[in-house]
């Protein structure tokens, strides 16, 4: 069997995916109900976490949720988290990072990751209140 070994710019697009999907999943288990409508990038994502064994994958996630618990969860209200939320996902191009936009009745939550220069990614959102 031939194999076929990645190029770096091949892995970090593996390991930006997965943490990608990891803040899609942490982000949307705080709201009361979540339904994603980007059905083909959703799947894309969760292809690169299931490549992961468990171990890592578990790493994976207690990056983001600590970042999200760090980062995002202190600027939010809590009360539009009880909302249902409606998931985006977008992308410009197949390199580029996906935006996760989660938008509620009052809130809309947008966070994306970015490659920092020594490795690794930062958590990036911003957020707009709707009346």
């Amino acid at each position: 069997m031939l194999k076929v070994e990645k190029t770096n710019k091949e892995k970090n697009l593996a390991k930006l995916r997965t943490y990608e999907f990891c803040l899609y999943m942490m982000l949307e288990s705080y709201f009361r109900k979540s339904f994603c409508r980007s059905k083909f990038l959703e799947a894309n994502l969760l292809l690169y976490y299931r490549e992961l064994p468990n171990d890592r994958a578990y790493k994976y996630e207690e990056e983001m949720l600590y970042q999200i618990e760090k980062i995002i969860m202190p600027n939010v209200i809590a009360k539009y988290l009880d909302d249902n939320a409606e998931v985006f996902l977008h992308r410009k191009d197949s390199f580029s990072p996906t935006v996760i936009v989660t938008k509620t009745r009052h809130l809309i939550l947008t966070a994306w990751l970015e490659e920092k220069r020594n490795g690794g990614f930062e958590l990036k959102f911003k957020q707009k209140y709707v009346e």
